[in-house]
């Protein structure tokens, strides 16, 4: 997606779990403190953002993921996907929530535009 001039691009996704993950959860993504969507295991969205810094957050119930900064210029575009880790004990003391910007993502397309 090539972003209109001015503004910046974030996709968001929550990839596909082992049983026993995400499959089953609804996870509700903030961008800024605002609900923007809630994304199932293995989706993936658009949001159409103003270039500068934003927050991104992962909430389930009362479970929420550490705040991600994510510093955007005009026309860019960021990549960000949930990981979810139900035993922190056996993730090496990992939140149960986590964000995290990756690269593109190469097999899948984006989204639709939130």
């Amino acid at each position: 997606m090539v972003p209109s001039p001015g503004w910046s691009v974030l996709h968001l996704g929550v990839p596909s779990q082992r049983p026993g993950g995400l499959n089953r959860l609804n996870p509700r993504l903030q961008v800024d403190g605002e609900n923007v969507l809630s994304l199932s295991a293995g989706q993936r969205a658009t949001v159409v953002l103003p270039p500068g810094r934003h927050r991104v957050r992962a909430l389930i119930s009362l479970q929420r993921s550490a705040p991600l900064e994510v510093d955007l210029r005009p026309g860019e575009e960021a990549h960000v996907e949930l990981r979810y880790w139900p035993n922190p004990w056996a993730s090496g003391g990992r939140r149960a929530l986590e964000l995290a910007r990756v690269g593109a993502p190469a097999a899948r397309g984006p989204g639709p535009p939130v």
